[in-house]
């Protein structure tokens, strides 16, 4: 009998996903003498909770309003909305979509599974004689028939404990 692991992994990051979000933005068009104001909800009639400086960079927004027009981002302990007339992306970041690169971690076993960006994985898991890594390969991502924010990840593997002289 071949015993083959499969691995499902669900992301499961905001709805604003579908937005590419969470992205990384940086504060633009605020004068040097002046600040962006941080407010408690995506309008000028909340009030404000904090402020930015003009210069200010790396700015993770989370979500965002119904209009599109405010950034939820996260400060001092805190969330806040920002104007996103005064934001910019910063390039590079992947759209919507499974992260190209990722890992996660769990305890009690201590394990990991670390996804490469041509999608080959390795799963490090405790065993008697130290740390075993099994390899992966390329996994098969499925995405959600209705929501681009939801993924599963499919990966089989053989590992040693699995085999005797090489035979299931």
């Amino acid at each position: 009998m071949i015993r083959v692991t499969t691995c499902l992994l669900l992301v499961v990051p905001t709805a604003a996903l579908a937005q590419g979000l969470p992205a990384l933005y940086d504060v633009v068009g605020v004068s040097e003498n002046d600040t962006l104001n941080v407010r408690v909800g995506p309008s000028t009639q909340f009030d404000i909770v904090s402020k930015l400086p003009p210069d200010a960079e790396g700015l993770e927004v989370v979500d965002l309003d119904k209009t599109g027009e405010w950034g939820l981002i996260n400060i001092e302990e805190m969330s806040g909305w920002v104007s996103l007339t005064f934001m910019k992306r910063q390039a590079g970041q992947v759209e919507d979509g499974l992260p190209r690169a990722f890992a996660c971690y769990g305890t009690e076993p201590s394990w990991s599974f670390d996804v490469a960006p041509d999608l080959s994985a390795s799963f490090k898991e405790p065993s008697a004689d130290g740390t075993r890594q099994t390899q992966i390969g390329s996994l098969v991502v499925v995405p959600s028939a209705n929501r681009t924010d939801r993924h599963a990840l499919f990966g089989g593997w053989r590992g040693t404990d699995l085999y005797h002289n090489g035979r299931p």
